[in-house]
């Protein structure tokens, strides 16, 4: 008789008496109540090793991750460079002078003297309606960029053009056009670009603790919610923590090339996409002004690009066209101006047509009030025209433009920390993660939080790379023009070329901004964009007259945008307080 077994990892084979004693050598017992009380003993002393090891869990950390300011340029100059596909926005960037066709080209960009700089690679033709890239030089009177024409699989140059430092250093701003020429200096193609010169503002500086309070984020992973349930977007108990659910939502930018590729499970369900956790340190509530600087540089608060001079032969100025004195001539101050417990809007209605100075808003604004600075600057070329004439607007760069304004800014923000008590004295026995804690989660700073939006993309890659302390934000309307008299959008310009919701997406991600201000009869006719946009790590606040009714408000909060804007104030919700530093 055979008999064939598997026990404690010994096969058993043989006559039964054989296979006794061979369980008996292998330690298995001969009854099997020996058997529980053997594995009863063996259970005990495993929890009796166990309890000598000592638990390797970390307790919760003091201070929240959290990440303050981004990347500026320091004392360095950032040369961005910015190509399109249509022709509206500078043409091309290739344009052959035989008209042939575009099949599959590529072009090398390399900085000079490169420094360690990578150089980059358009492949032609474009597969978005813009690429923007950038090049940061420590003396950009030597800087130069060579472009390289080649066939995309090919090591052969079929041309290349320079551009000299004197174009960079001519102007701020504006669109060139460079001959390709070949080895025979025979014209081959010209190559089109729109470059902006961002130089470094004097004065900012990244300091947690500092004179200038800086701002944070957080962008965490959530847990995967359960597969059975419905996936829901909505708010979490907190404000300040808003979760989205990126299950059904690719994970990369909208529309890009670059998104993360999901990965579907064999039920054909999404396992790549997960819900985000964003967190600021954004004030309960914003003032809105529009900001614009007049030609002797003063910025001043005007929502109009132009104003009337009055009388029978009036005529329409602009605010750059006018210095200070003037300006303040001309606008004639309604309204009483509120007390220190008015609301958000009160003030908003008696500071948009004060004719005041952003010094002065800066000064009376009571501190537990934020401000959203909108930063008004366009070009004298109307939309879908080229902008080369336009680098220069009302006397003042685009440079000079954005300074004024953060140096009025810092200004104020200086002066208050020289007005405020210092800190107490740390105890001797605190530990220093505690020190620095306390520093950071001091309510009584007495900086007022501020933060920057505009429509114009230039202005918003100026406004993030020239300083690290104020978050920006980019302002779209999908490309609708809106209705100039409502309170509750920020002043429209139609002379700008606008961004689409995606391209904003896009450019906010490329260019590290905290958020997207957005219609809100966008958001309400396609909510499915909020999930899209919170899953990019950015905040989205809505504008718009829709913004007036309650329940498209309350449906808004619900699909997860961040803020609402209503007018002339944007509002989170009370539990952002608790956040604000």
């Amino acid at each position: 008789t055979q008999l064939a077994g598997k026990m404690g990892g010994v096969l058993l084979s043989g006559s039964p008496a054989q296979s006794q004693q061979a369980q008996h050598d292998a330690g298995v017992p001969d009854h099997p109540k020996d058997g529980i009380a053997a594995d009863a003993a063996m259970s005990m002393d495993l929890d009796l090793d166990l309890d000598g090891i000592p638990s390797l869990a970390l307790p919760p950390p003091l201070i929240p991750f959290r990440i303050y300011g981004h990347n500026f340029l320091g004392k360095r100059t950032r040369i961005q460079i910015r190509m399109h596909t249509h022709r509206a926005a500078g043409g091309p960037p290739i344009a052959f002078s035989d008209d042939r066709d575009m099949i599959s080209l590529k072009l090398v960009v390399v900085a000079k003297p490169d420094a360690g700089m990578v150089p980059h690679t358009v492949m032609l033709p474009l597969e978005t309606p813009s690429t923007i890239f950038g090049f940061q030089t420590d003396d950009p009177s030597q800087f130069r960029l060579e472009f390289q024409l080649y066939p995309s699989f090919g090591l052969q140059p079929m041309g290349k053009a320079i551009a000299m430092p004197s174009l960079f250093a001519s102007s701020s701003a504006g669109i060139a056009r460079l001959p390709l020429l070949d080895r025979y200096l025979k014209l081959v193609a010209e190559v089109s670009f729109e470059f902006l010169a961002i130089r470094p503002f004097e004065g900012a500086q990244l300091q947690i603790g500092g004179k200038v309070e800086t701002y944070w984020k957080s962008t965490n992973p959530a847990p995967r919610p359960n597969p059975g349930l419905t996936p829901t977007v909505g708010l979490s108990p907190r404000l300040n923590t808003i979760t989205t659910p990126g299950a059904t939502v690719a994970s990369g930018l909208i529309g890009s090339p670059h998104s993360v590729a999901e990965s579907v499970g064999p039920s054909g369900q999404n396992d790549a996409g997960m819900s985000l956790v964003v967190s600021s340190s954004l004030a309960p509530e914003h003032v809105c002004v529009q900001v614009q600087v007049c030609m002797d540089g003063v910025p001043v608060i005007c929502p109009r690009e132009a104003i009337q001079t009055g009388g029978e032969t009036s005529i329409s100025v602009r605010v750059c066209d006018l210095r200070h004195t003037e300006f303040a001539r001309m606008i004639k101050t309604t309204g009483v101006k509120p007390t220190g417990d008015s609301p958000a809007s009160a003030w908003h209605s008696y500071i948009r047509d004060a004719g005041l100075t952003l010094r002065e808003v800066l000064e009376m604004l009571p501190i537990r009030l934020g401000l959203s600075i909108q930063v008004m600057y366009s070009t004298n070329q109307k939309s879908g025209n080229a902008i080369s004439s336009g680098v220069r607007f009302g006397g003042c760069d685009v440079n000079e433009y954005i300074d004024s304004i953060l140096k009025t800014v810092y200004d104020d923000s200086h002066k208050r920390a020289r007005a405020q008590p210092p800190a107490p004295p740390h105890n001797a026995s605190t530990s220093i993660l505690e020190r620095v804690a306390n520093d950071l989660y001091r309510k009584d700073t007495g900086q007022r939080n501020i933060i920057f939006c505009s429509y114009s993309a230039q202005v918003c890659m100026a406004l993030n790379w020239k300083q690290p302390n104020y978050a920006v934000f980019i302002l779209t309307s999908g490309r609708q023009p809106l209705d100039p008299a409502t309170v509750d959008a920020p002043s429209f310009n139609s002379r700008l070329q606008h961004l689409s919701l995606k391209e904003s997406v896009r450019f906010a991600c490329d260019n590290n901004l905290l958020g997207i201000m957005c219609d809100a009869s966008l958001l309400t006719r396609v909510p499915s964009l909020i999930a899209n946009v919170k899953n990019n790590g950015l905040f989205l606040i809505s504008f718009g007259a829709n913004n007036g009714d309650q329940q498209m408000c309350a449906e808004q909060k619900a699909a997860g945008v961040d803020a609402i804007m209503h007018r002339g104030a944007i509002k989170y919700e009370a539990e952002h307080a608790e956040y604000a530093i």
